[in-house]
């Protein structure tokens, strides 16, 4: 049975795992204002849905793997090309 130090341990790597994923978002999100860059230098669209559908599928497949579910990746993959085109949408560069 868990006691609580070791309650707190374990919270407190859930905290440097929120942490991380934070800061992996916030790198994408930066690529992703470089792409938006390139996009509108070059007249293209902002979506894609295609790539989006094979990023998707992508990790669908690797998620054959883990212990996550293909709906939670869904999710979350799309409410990340949810912001990331916010993002592009609204940069001004």
């Amino acid at each position: 049975e868990m006691n609580t130090k070791g309650m707190l341990d374990y919270r407190e790597k859930i905290n440097e795992i929120d942490s991380m994923l934070l800061n992996l978002l916030e790198k994408r999100f930066q690529v992703c204002r470089k792409i938006s860059s390139y996009k509108k230098k070059n007249n293209l669209p902002i979506e894609d849905l295609e790539r989006e559908k094979q990023i998707i599928q992508d990790k669908i497949n690797k998620i054959n793997k883990s212990n996550l579910s293909k709906e939670f990746t869904v999710n979350l993959f799309q409410l990340i090309f949810k912001e990331s085109k916010k993002l592009q949408e609204n940069d001004s560069i």
